[in-house]
């Protein structure tokens, strides 16, 4: 649960004193936003003497301001892939050398599958910490089953998931091994994961973690129904344009019966709601997300391009671009319901700029009102691009309803 208001504004305005202070006598600036915020995260887990702390880089990891951690209990490298190459480099050899700066002498440290390239980077770097280093693969989770026989259930969807659901397996197995190594509970307990069994407490804990705007599905109300999931990088594009064409997409809705008596199909409209901050490629994520919904014959009828934070109307040039890239780029499916619709959001185009979450809300309100006047039918949103947009749409439409 995030601290409360008024822990935190009391942290913060310690840490804040103590860095100012510092910083003045030895005639430097005070760090900056993501350091501060981590030397502040650091001040409220000792306070706050929490049990254990699960940390995660800000960016890359050997220059990052959280890897001051000299001995934790257990490492993990989570799939690799082109994100922030202005800092990282812009290979995956670069990328994974940057990640593999957590390793940590005496320390374990687990990965799932990588692209090779990535792989033979950190195997590289694991042999340049010496033989008391061990980088070690994860089990998949299907090696593993339940205590009454059953294949492990992961609550968060996606086939990606369940390959992050195995490493955080071996991470809490070894943290459990390594901080309580006298309890026989918890001996016996991960004993049972050498015997590929998956003990009660990591099953329950698989199937209820919840993440909102990761592949999170959301009724908004009849007829509109959300797909959030702040994909961001190519790699996760991808992995999304699979989660959304597994979860439903294209749902048919059983309208009334026909002239003839025959129960006929209600349409489905698809529609992409999108941002992408300005160091992105906005070509590249955009083209990818088409090909692979294309590889599953979904198609967009139409595509909102949100500005985040909110910006005034007349300021949107980027959504413009990414406007153009779409409508330039894109072939679109014309069925009997978009080329019938007589919409006052769209009218005869098939993409819109929103200023703001909000607004883009109020476009899909009314877009779905406008459809209902044509007959029964649902529009389905995939919302992705930026978890700054995923975080902006779920708030919007938490305030509405």
């Amino acid at each position: 649960k995030p601290i409360s208001k008024e822990k935190f504004l009391q942290h913060f305005w310690w840490c804040y004193g103590k860095a100012q202070k510092c910083f003045e006598e030895e005639g430097r600036s005070p760090p900056g936003y993501f350091k501060f915020l981590t030397l502040l995260a650091f001040r409220i887990f000792l306070a706050e003497k929490v049990d254990v702390l699960i940390l995660e880089v800000g960016l890359g990891g050997r220059l990052d301001p959280t890897n001051v951690i000299g001995r934790p209990a257990v490492c993990g490298i989570s799939s690799l892939g082109y994100d922030h190459t202005q800092f990282l480099g812009n290979t995956l050899t670069e990328i994974a050398r940057e990640k593999a700066g957590i390793f940590k002498k005496g320390v374990p440290c687990y990965t799932v599958p990588q692209d090779p390239e990535a792989m033979a980077s950190l195997a590289a770097c694991a042999d340049w910490m010496g033989e008391e280093f061990k980088l070690k693969l994860i089990q998949p989770l299907d090696s593993f089953r339940t205590l009454d026989n059953a294949q492990a259930r992961v609550g968060l969807a996606g086939d990606h998931q369940r390959e992050n659901a195995a490493l955080a397996v071996a991470l809490c197995r070894t943290w459990a091994l390594r901080t309580s190594p006298s309890s026989d509970r918890v001996t016996v307990r991960e004993a049972q994961l050498d015997e590929g069994v998956l003990p009660a407490e990591y099953a329950a804990a698989l199937v209820e973690t919840t993440w909102p705007g990761r592949g999170q599905e959301l009724q908004a109300g009849p007829g509109l129904r959300f797909f959030l999931d702040g994909a961001h990088t190519v790699e996760s594009l991808a992995a999304c344009a699979r989660w959304y064409g597994s979860a439903g997409a294209g749902t048919v809705l059983e309208a009334p019966p026909s002239a003839a008596g025959e129960p006929t199909a209600a349409p489905t409209t698809r529609v992409l709601v999108f941002n992408c901050t300005e160091d992105r490629d906005p070509e590249a994520l955009l083209s990818c997300l088409a090909r692979h919904l294309r590889e599953l014959r979904i198609h967009f009828h139409h595509a909102i391009f949100v500005s985040v934070p909110p910006q005034d109307p007349q300021n949107t040039a980027w959504q413009q671009r990414l406007q153009s890239i779409w409508d330039g780029g894109q072939t679109h499916q014309a069925d009997a319901l978009s080329t019938q619709l007589s919409s006052p959001v769209f009218g005869e185009g098939r993409s819109r700029v929103a200023p703001s979450s909000e607004n883009a809300v109020q476009m899909l309100r009314l877009f779905v009102t406008s459809a209902a006047a044509n007959g029964p039918g649902v529009v389905e949103v995939l919302v992705t691009g930026s978890l700054q947009l995923v975080g902006g749409m779920l708030e919007a439409l938490e305030y509405e309803m």
